[in-house]
């Protein structure tokens, strides 16, 4: 098993989303990049812990591979706005890769590179270690949301 992390605007929709790829084992979304532990929704969204939106990706790389998850990242969202798109803007929307290990980085930047040059546009999207970076697990609300509204 490995892990993908993303920062991907509101988090509702992408988690949404990844459940459906196959060899997604797990999702969560919380906040990460934040300068405080424990972050809530409402510190994230107030713009003043440097912390954005995320889902964690747990996936079978025997089914999937990083490659493949990082592209399903790109498709799920607008390639050239930063810090999200409306209503939801702000830097704790922002679109950033946070990688696990130098291989992730490496492959993230190869994709993030090949849209570059298909799209001949910038892809905005911050790419960086995770090494250092605090996480902090979104309220019970907040996970799996499009599913529990749906029932």
């Amino acid at each position: 098993m490995q892990t993908a992390k993303f920062c991907i605007y509101c988090f509702w929709k992408p988690q949404k989303q990844f459940e459906s790829v196959k060899g997604v084992l797990r999702t969560e979304v919380g906040y990460i990049g934040g300068n405080k532990e424990n972050i809530t929704y409402e510190e994230c969204c107030a713009g003043k812990t440097n912390a954005c939106e995320a889902i964690i990706v747990e996936f079978d790389e025997k089914i999937i591979s990083y490659k493949e998850i990082v592209t399903h990242f790109f498709n799920f969202h607008t390639l050239d706005q930063l810090n999200g798109i409306d209503p939801n803007v702000g830097s704790n929307y922002r679109s950033h890769i946070y990688t696990v290990g130098n291989d992730q980085k490496k492959i993230a930047e190869e994709v993030r590179d090949e849209i570059n040059k298909k799209l001949k546009k910038e892809v905005v999207t911050k790419i960086t270690s995770d090494v250092g970076v605090r996480y902090s697990s979104a309220e019970n609300f907040h996970q799996q949301y499009y599913l529990k509204k749906m029932k």
